[in-house]
């Protein structure tokens, strides 16, 4: 990890058995190194690295984030 980009909360979900949530979100600013981008647990079906010019559509916070952990700042970016 080199830095904490954002801290911010999510939009409300609310999932397909009904329960909603609101997630507190920390982004971090990493540098790959090795391996591969791999599913670690049962909540994720994909993953997968993609070039920055080349991001699929997002939701505008994802991309807040996103941002974040590509600009050239030392402090991390506060939203509520």
């Amino acid at each position: 990890m080199e830095r904490l980009a954002a801290v911010s909360v999510s939009p409300s979900v609310t999932h397909v058995n009904g329960d909603r949530g609101v997630y507190l979100d920390l982004t971090f600013a990493c540098t790959w190194v090795s391996g591969e981008a791999r599913v670690c647990d049962d909540e994720n079906t994909d993953v997968r690295w993609w070039p920055i010019a080349a991001l699929p559509d997002v939701q505008p916070f994802m991309m807040e984030r996103i941002e974040a952990g590509l600009a050239d700042e030392v402090a991390a970016r506060f939203r509520s």
